[in-house]
């Protein structure tokens, strides 16, 4: 949940939430790292983010979700008048991981898994919308997965975003191989496209 300010910086959090097996990788990984650790951590990922307050809940209970929240705010630090702003913060996919023509072998994720973003930007009098990406609606067969990707203008000065991955079988066979791949090219392409903001 974010705004966008007169001078083109922006505030807000970030909130992360992780559940079942993706809170159990989480805590493996911040097992030995204290709040400092963990904030460098994610202002290394970024050009011009700094975190203001850190807060994390659950991170000794392992029957519980591991909740993260980021107060954060990115510097204009180029005065520019376009903001090209990656509303998924890079926790996106960049590459597909199905590259072969044809798979022979069954593709195994180990467990069925959804990763979920809602995003919401609010913007001033004196930016405006220059695009958006598209939204987009992908589905596998036999209710093996889907992607959804919908972005709304609520009115001139806001934006939300919802985002849905889900991978419904820990396995799938090669000849759902094919529907498999198409599904993370359709994802990559939509992560892809910026939300671009101008200064009036």
């Amino acid at each position: 949940s974010l705004i966008l300010h007169e001078d083109g910086s922006i505030s807000g959090k970030l909130r992360k939430s992780y559940f079942e097996q993706y809170a159990l990788n989480r805590r493996e990984n911040i097992l030995y790292k204290n709040d400092d650790d963990i904030i460098s951590e994610f202002e290394n990922e970024f050009t011009n983010l700094e975190v203001m307050d850190y807060e994390i809940k659950n991170k000794n209970k392992n029957d519980k979700p591991i909740i993260e929240i980021f107060e954060i705010l990115i510097k204009n630090q180029h005065n520019s008048t376009t903001n090209f702003l990656d509303p998924l913060f890079g926790d996106k996919f960049t590459e597909n991981p199905f590259k072969q023509e044809k798979r022979l072998y069954p593709v195994d994720f180990g467990y069925s898994r959804q990763h979920r973003v809602t995003f919401t930007l609010e913007l001033p009098e004196n930016y405006t919308i220059e695009s958006l990406p598209e939204s987009k609606s992908f589905s596998l067969p036999e209710n093996g997965g889907s992607f959804t990707y919908l972005i709304r203008k609520n009115n001139d000065f806001k934006i939300s975003l919802s985002s849905s991955i889900k991978i419904n079988k820990p396995i799938y066979y090669n000849f759902e191989y094919a529907s498999l791949k198409e599904l993370f090219k359709e994802i990559i392409n939509s992560q892809k496209t910026p939300i671009v903001l101008k200064k009036n």
